[in-house]
């Protein structure tokens, strides 16, 4: 690997970190309400979509559960819910959930 590639790969990492972490620092003294709730609430609404587009392919059908698009999905999520719920804590729900979808998967295949 060449040097000049190292060093562009170093500043689009440096770049990419930047844009993530800029409008936090910036805006973290700010008074205004709506960026407030909107920094509260974000985190849990793209995990939701991120959750409700890898399910919309589910297929519920008692012929079709085995197959990767079924149980393999569902029953991970199910239980990364309940762990986090019961228990609050993030690692263990994907950590649990991400063994699971594992299993499954080669279960079903």
């Amino acid at each position: 690997m060449s040097i000049e590639l190292l060093w562009l790969m170093v500043a689009a990492g440096l770049i990419t970190y930047a844009s993530r972490v800029l409008p936090f620092v910036l805006l973290k003294q700010t008074d205004q309400p709506f960026l407030r709730h909107a920094g509260r609430q974000m985190p849990a609404m793209i995990l939701t979509l991120l959750v409700l587009y890898s399910l919309a392919d589910v297929n519920l059908l008692p012929g079709q559960w085995q197959q990767a698009q079924g149980l393999p999905l569902l029953i991970p999520a199910l239980l990364a819910w309940v762990l986090h719920w019961r228990w609050r804590n993030v690692l263990l729900s994907i950590l649990a959930a991400t063994g699971c979808h594992m299993l499954l998967l080669q279960w079903a295949g």
